[in-house]
């Protein structure tokens, strides 16, 4: 049983990174679904026409308190900058890792035959680069002060001097292994809730469309039906935008296909300089599907 690498296992600059990313993305969409709830309130009241005077005002105000909610979210979302602190926070977490599992490898730039010293002076100056790249980011990390400020942990050192077949069984399990599932149980996820956001939308317009031969039968209803069911579908429509369940699915399964057909060259590995070649070609696959996913996410 290989040794297990645990997060703590891994430089305090990603833990932190990643717990800013984490929050930042949970307010960030919270944030954006009540958004999208108090548009939704304030068109249904505004389908409803009631004879009564204080129904009407009533619902008048149910509208324009729903829309001011919704105009003033929008305005702290869009300062707070949540979606940046999460995008970027996934970067710098995500560079961090990547640099930490060549550094534990012994590949290139923190090669084997460098001096511990100077392996981890090395790593040292990669993170204050990955930091410097994104100042503003760096700020918000004051609030995450980590239990050890080292940032090469005893773990990374001590896996760093294993023999090759340890390396090995510890980066196919530990790393390889476990990101190729993180991606398939993202892909499986993805695929499940943009049928259900579709099979939503499809169910808002199906009552959209009855409710307008209820509307042709029944036009002295004071609801108009036809309106709410499109601002439901509406709603649903913009939330499966935003999320782009489809896009993830396709781009996490081709992902974890990858590190799949990777993972299975990794006996061809006879000594620490295959090792290290090998890591490096991994790394730069996931490195690629993780750029790859922040330009995607910068262009929303």
């Amino acid at each position: 049983m290989p040794m297990k690498i645990e997060d703590a296992d891994l430089p305090p600059l990603f833990r932190a990174a990643d717990s800013v990313s984490v929050r930042s993305q949970k307010i960030y969409l919270r944030c954006l679904a009540a958004d999208l709830i108090l548009i939704a309130i304030a068109g249904v009241a505004g389908a409803i026409a009631l004879e009564s005077h204080d129904a009407k005002v009533t619902l008048a105000w149910i509208a324009a308190i729903s829309m001011a909610g919704g105009f003033v979210l929008t305005l702290y979302i869009k300062g707070r900058q949540f979606e940046h602190n999460w995008f970027d926070g996934r970067a710098v977490a995500e560079s961090v890792k990547t640099s930490a599992w060549r550094f534990i490898m012994g590949t290139e730039p923190y090669d084997h035959n460098l001096s511990e010293t100077d392996a981890v002076l090395m790593f040292t100056d990669s993170l204050k680069n990955v930091i410097a790249e994104r100042k503003r980011f760096a700020a918000l990390l004051t609030t995450e002060v980590p239990e050890n400020h080292f940032q090469v942990t005893p773990k990374m050192l001590e896996v760093r001097k294993y023999a090759v077949d340890e390396k090995k069984a510890i980066y196919l399990e530990e790393r390889l292994n476990n990101q190729r599932q993180w991606y398939a149980n993202k892909a499986s996820a993805n695929v499940r809730n943009s049928n259900r956001w579709f099979n939503a939308i499809l169910a808002a317009q199906g009552f959209g469309l009855l409710s307008t031969y209820v509307l042709v039968n029944y036009p002295e209803l004071p609801i108009l039906l036809p309106s709410v069911f499109a601002t439901v579908a509406a709603a649903f429509v913009a939330w499966l935008q935003l999320k782009r369940h489809q896009e993830l699915a396709s781009s996490y399964g081709l992902a974890a296909q990858e590190l799949s057909f990777i993972a299975t060259q990794i006996n061809v590995v006879e000594d620490l300089e295959k090792l290290s070649s090998f890591v490096a070609d991994a790394e730069n696959a996931i490195s690629r599907e993780h750029t790859m996913w922040v330009a995607r996410r910068d262009e929303i």
